[in-house]
């Protein structure tokens, strides 16, 4: 398949008072056209981050890229000036904010907001053109009577709504990559269904590559083909969506799918992950999910593992993959 994005070795810093954070250290992944990939992890991971490095959306101070590439169709955007990338966001890549209302002007009618990336990326369309335009794609993302809710604020749309017409703005340019930045974390679960139901719509009809970032895993369920699981600013597996559910490797991955709730085990309870993730001021050497890992070896603190391809399509960075440490656990079992 055709990659429209890939990412490698990416390194995101901050600066502080406290010391240097370094919230992404050494990400790598594809992504396919036409297809969705989730990041999920839990908060602080480095998921947000990661994104916003894609838009070049990182501030500087105190952010940084120090390292890594963002090859977006065979361009680099890390060595773009930032004019270039102003061309480049809102028309071949958008992003959805997590907040809907603070993602919205709250002075300006929804279709002033719907027409301004257009107007400002096409010199050329007339206002009667890029109306239309605007009521055509509310009417693909599901808002009924667009001709006259264009004319309302944000404050008269539900939270569902207000998603929808973020979801809108980021399309209405047509761009070849969504990044869908926690789009149902503040919405309830009959509205994230819908949601979610809007991406496929979306994806089917324009034929859109997007990246979801989440740490809900239910959301993941739904409309992922595959699944980058990150930890303390790290991927460390990689899978097709059947591959990370039901054949994962790393016990972090194992421990999130336990943490989640499931109507097919009933009296059973939640098994939390013990512990917190490492200081990302100063990261350990070895896999940053040691200190909270039960099968934790001597090594895993000294060193970082090797990534272990699995498939083709499934990869994890983990020392029970290492045939020494196979070998020890085969003579464990058997004692």
């Amino acid at each position: 398949m055709e990659n429209i994005l890939t990412v490698d070795n990416l390194h995101v810093t901050f600066k502080t008072y406290g010391g240097t954070v370094q919230a992404v250290r050494g990400v790598s992944f594809t992504l396919h056209k036409g297809e969705t990939l989730a990041i999920v992890g839990e908060s602080g991971c480095g998921k947000s981050v990661t994104s916003n490095a894609i838009m070049r959306l990182i501030p500087d101070p105190p952010g940084k890229i120090t390292a890594g590439r963002i090859v977006f169709k065979q361009q680099d955007l890390t060595r773009l000036s930032e004019k270039s990338m102003r061309k480049i966001r809102g028309v071949d890549i958008s992003m959805i904010f997590q907040d809907p209302m603070t993602a919205l002007n709250p002075t300006l009618t929804i279709e002033t907001q719907l027409v301004e990336g257009l107007k400002q990326h096409q010199k050329d369309i007339s206002s009667k053109e890029a109306k239309q335009k605007a009521i055509e794609i509310m009417t693909l993302v599901g808002i009924p009577n667009p001709r006259e809710r264009m004319k309302q604020y944000p404050h008269q749309f539900s939270g569902g709504m207000r998603q929808r017409i973020v979801i809108a703005i980021a399309l209405i340019c047509e761009p070849d990559l969504l990044i869908a930045d926690e789009p149902t974390t503040a919405l309830d679960v009959t509205i994230q269904a819908q949601i979610l139901e809007l991406f496929e719509k979306i994806q089917n009809v324009t034929g859109v590559s997007i990246i979801l970032i989440t740490h809900d895993l239910g959301v993941v369920a739904k409309i992922a083909d595959r699944i980058a699981v990150m930890y303390a600013g790290k991927i460390i597996e990689v899978g097709t969506k059947r591959e990370i559910f039901y054949e994962s490797e790393h016990p972090y991955t194992k421990g999130l799918l336990k943490s989640v709730p499931r109507l097919d085990l009933k009296g059973e309870s939640l098994k939390p992950i013990d512990g917190t993730p490492p200081d990302l001021f100063s990261p350990p050497a070895g896999c940053p999910f040691t200190a909270r890992c039960p099968f934790a070896m001597e090594v895993c603190d000294k060193a970082y593992p090797a990534q272990t391809t699995l498939t083709d399509t499934h990869r994890v960075d983990c020392w029970l993959q290492d045939e020494r440490a196979k070998k020890l656990l085969a003579q464990a079992a058997t004692t």
